[in-house]
């Protein structure tokens, strides 16, 4: 992985550790403050670095086959779990204390592409998960079931994010390989 200056956009460092192909890069703060960055990829590893020296800051090891998303989803008592997803159709879920397992979501049938999380008017933020399977799913943070699914991707859904329309909507957003973006309102609907 390198890392880029953002005044001079020069490289700035690497870090080495992946033993293949790293396919997700996110952060993490923890509660004591410290935001991580966290790296995963086709070894099968969630790598967790320093940010003040770059060295390795824990490994977590779970998933069976490669990892292809990572994020990050806040639950209604504060904590931020991290999050992890990919070719083994498992959404992980990580205890930021102890760097355990901090749950498992099942629902997608095939490769899991994307995590991201929505955060509806009535203040309740969904995890949301999309892949392979065309589907993209919503979680409750309450309860870690299945909140919702949107249909409408004809292809792999590859990408989610958020968008907020200058009213103050905050449409979910999705994209994939059928080259179509596709826009969510909090009704589940296409917008």
């Amino acid at each position: 992985m390198r890392l880029w200056d953002p005044h001079t956009l020069d490289p700035a460092s690497e870090l080495h550790g992946h033993t293949s192909w790293v396919y997700a890069v996110g952060t993490w703060t923890r509660p004591d403050g410290t935001t991580l960055l966290v790296t995963a990829g086709r070894d099968r590893v969630v790598r967790l670095w320093d940010p003040h020296t770059l060295d390795l800051a824990g490994e977590l090891h779970g998933h069976t086959s490669w990892v292809y998303a990572v994020g990050t989803w806040t639950r209604p008592d504060g904590t931020t779990l991290l999050v992890t997803a990919g070719h083994d159709r498992v959404v992980r879920l990580w205890d930021p204390h102890t760097l355990d397992p901090a749950g498992e979501l099942h629902g997608h049938t095939s490769w899991v592409y994307a995590v991201g999380t929505w955060t509806r008017p009535d203040g309740t933020t969904l995890l949301v998960t999309a892949g392979n399977d065309r589907v993209v799913r919503l979680w409750d943070p309450h309860t870690l079931d299945p909140a919702g699914e949107l249909h409408g991707h004809t292809s792999s859904v590859t990408a989610v994010g958020t968008w907020t329309r200058p009213d103050g909507t905050t449409l979910l957003v999705t994209a994939g390989n059928d080259a179509c973006a596709l826009a969510w309102t909090s009704a589940f609907s296409k917008g």
